[in-house]
């Protein structure tokens, strides 16, 4: 495999739209140098860029008539995004100030967008007579919103006051009341609250589908606006994720996690009964956009395929937009195994591993950031890399990950870098009990709360491993707790409190403590503009870091590493630094 060539293609598109036609479809994707925005011309089979490198690019969507695009852009990676608009006429910001501004949604009639600001407001600008409006202000963190297709109705996802779980609320357009989506005997329900789209409403603005873990696992209920009841339509042991309605309202689509994939279905939402559909089932999906009540646009991704959209229809399933070289070939990649493995209390820890065809006893765990998401078999082209040079990588969902239920879920509530830090360890020792590791040639790696746990493990648990990279990770939780953002800051309070209320839990989960314990080679890697895991609390005690680690700071990233040139770059160093240690 060459790494190179690898990295360069496309492997993440951030939103996706088709306009009203149904000929047409917006993306925005790292095709270049950035993720900038394109236009595909679904007949003609025409890709072209309307930006140019002018940041990170996400979210675009088309104005009901098809003529403008709004999308947002981070320009320097520091989650300062403002929102541009695109016309025949050009590109212009319709929203530019200094704070967070995401989710850009056009108004039914395309006269105005709404969008959230700061993570806690949502507004309402007029584009004709350029003004804003603050429409809703909560003292937490607002994840998600929606608009009813007659606009007279704002759902969002809030977040519990003092950082707990996340509630529906909606807002009338009419009276500017708010009520709660409230479910009866739910208990402390949490709320899906990344899954709040447009395409939840039914066509009338009558009904509501979302998703909520009532008993244990996300299953999806309709909500009735006209008389506050909730009917739950999809049940199962699988957690489950609602997409949309179709145009009629006669069928909805959703996702439903299962042995580390997405699988997309659909039911009619009359009688509730499963409606086949005609998909590849060795692709995982995300979002979709229905082009006619028989047609639709689905986001789709595989252990051996880059993200692609595809168009499914009731006949068959077509590439549509594919950044696929045509010289990749399935074979070279290995598809990753759904397996479990007991942790030191007994309890079953969901891992995917990739199993290497020559295994000459290196490995590598892969610790997935969050805590709350999870690892699925998705486009990892990185880690097929190391395993064609004779790594076997396991990708643990530790305790606290998503995609199990909400009681798996909460194991790890209040005890960041405890248990979860033990189901990494034990990982380690099912690889070395079924002789995946020979001399204790392993390693150990991972991005944001991934690299905490990577730290953590390297300093708590030294025997253990030859080398350990932490990206854009947490050194101490006092310093991240000032600097980071607010919603992080709500998160880190839920489990630890503030720092001035527990200052020996706030130390004693901070890899910087332990970090003299360090016996294995390590690499420390972030970006300067990180406003998650700002980079002050690495530079405050780089000289003792640097006793024990390598450190490199890309000048030009903020979270994670983007931009193309620099994931060249260090996807190479992380291969290159293996190499040598192991």
């Amino acid at each position: 495999m060459d790494l190179e060539k690898l990295i360069k293609i496309p492997d993440r598109i951030r939103g996706f739209d088709v306009n009203s036609q149904g000929n047409k479809i917006v993306l925005s994707v790292n095709l270049r140098k950035n993720f900038d925005v394109y236009i595909f011309d679904i007949k003609k089979r025409n890709l072209k860029s309307i930006t140019s490198n002018i940041g990170i690019c996400g979210s675009p969507s088309f104005s009901p008539d098809g003529n403008k695009i709004i999308f947002q852009v981070d320009s320097k990676g520091e989650e300062k995004s403002n929102i541009c608009m695109w016309s025949k006429k050009g590109i212009k910001f319709i929203v530019k100030n200094e704070h967070n501004n995401i989710q850009p949604t056009w108004s039914p009639d395309g006269e105005a967008i709404f969008y959230i600001s700061d993570r806690n407001s949502i507004w309402f600008k007029s584009i004709k007579e350029n003004k804003a409006e603050k429409l809703i202000k909560r003292d937490s963190t607002i994840w998600s919103f929606a608009v009813s297709p007659n606009r007279e109705i704002i759902v969002f996802a809030n977040e519990y006051s003092g950082g707990g779980g996340k509630k529906i609320f909606w807002y009338s357009m009419k009276n500017k009341k708010i009520k709660e989506l409230k479910i009866k005997n739910s208990g402390e329900e949490e709320f899906y609250p990344f899954t709040i789209f447009a395409s939840n409403f039914s066509p009338d603005s009558k009904q509501f589908i979302f998703a909520a873990n009532p008993i244990d696992v996300f299953d999806i209920g309709v909500y009735s606006f006209c008389n506050g009841t909730t009917d739950w339509i999809v049940k199962s042991n699988h957690e489950k994720i609602p997409l949309s309605f179709s145009p009629s309202g006669k069928e909805i689509i959703y996702l439903e996690f299962k042995k580390g994939n997405y699988f997309l279905k659909a039911i009619s939402f009359k009688n509730g009964k499963e409606i086949k559909l005609l998909l590849d089932n060795e692709f995982g999906y995300d979002n979709t956009k229905w082009i006619s009540d028989k047609e639709l646009i689905v986001f789709a991704y595989s252990y051996f395929s880059p993200p692609k959209l595809c168009k499914i229809g009731k006949t068959k399933m077509e590439d549509i937009v594919s950044f696929t070289p045509s010289d990749i070939c399935k074979d070279d990649f290995v598809k990753p195994e759904f397996i479990e493995y007991k942790s030191f209390d007994g309890i079953e820890i969901p891992a995917l591993l990739y199993r290497c065809k020559k295994d000459i006893g290196k490995a590598l765990i892969n610790i997935h950031g969050g805590p709350r998401i999870n690892g699925d078999m998705g486009w990892e082209p990185y880690v097929q890399y190391l395993v064609s040079h004779g790594y076997t990588v396991l990708m643990p969902d530790y305790r606290g990950s998503t995609g199990y239920g909400r009681k798996y879920q909460d194991l790890n509530k209040g005890d960041l870098g405890g248990k979860d830090l033990k189901d990494i360890v034990w990982g380690a020792k099912w690889l070395k009990k079924h002789k995946f590791v020979k001399n204790n040639r392993i390693g150990i790696f991972g991005l944001s709360y991934g690299g905490y746990l990577t730290l953590l493990a390297l300093s708590k648990y030294p025997n253990l491993w030859k080398a350990g990279i932490c990206i854009s990770g947490i050194y101490n939780w006092a310093t991240q707790y000032k600097n980071t953002r607010g919603f992080i800051r709500s998160f880190i309070e839920k489990h630890f409190g503030k720092p001035e209320d527990n200052p020996e839990l706030y130390r004693e989960r901070s890899p910087i403590t332990y970090i003299d314990n360090i016996k294995a080679k390590c690499l420390l890697i972030h970006g300067k503009h990180d406003a998650r895991c700002p980079i002050e609390q690495l530079l405050e005690t780089k000289n003792k870091l640097l006793k024990r680690c390598e450190l490199f700071v890309y000048p030009d990233e903020g979270h994670g590493i983007i931009k193309t040139k620099n994931k060249i770059d260090l996807y190479k160093r992380i291969v290159k630094f293996f190499d040598s240690c192991l």
